[in-house]
């Protein structure tokens, strides 16, 4: 189980960074939390929704859990099956950088 998530982890992780946006490897979470200042000027949930709505992609906007300004971050979860993964993976290849 551990391995396989860490598939996944990395499968997208590498996906979201050729998307443009900056991440770190998460160490214990099944989100990867990105950085996307350099993609937009819009507020995460803006954003999170312009991502459903062009490309099919849905994030998690950072500020759904916390009270003060998060900055641009988003999380994406893999902790999906697969083939979510890999229709997610394949439509962030959509985004030029």
């Amino acid at each position: 189980l551990r391995a396989s998530y860490a598939e996944r982890r990395d499968k997208l992780l590498r996906a979201v960074r050729n998307a443009g946006f900056k991440c770190q490897p998460p160490q214990g979470s099944y989100f990867i939390v990105a950085d996307y200042t350099s993609k937009s000027l819009a507020d995460d949930v803006t954003y999170a929704k312009e991502l459903i709505q062009t490309i099919g992609v849905a994030t998690i906007p950072l500020s759904a859990f916390c009270t003060h300004e998060p900055g641009k971050y988003l999380r994406f979860a893999f902790c999906k099956d697969q083939s979510t993964l890999d229709h997610a993976i394949a439509r962030l290849g959509k985004i030029a950088q």
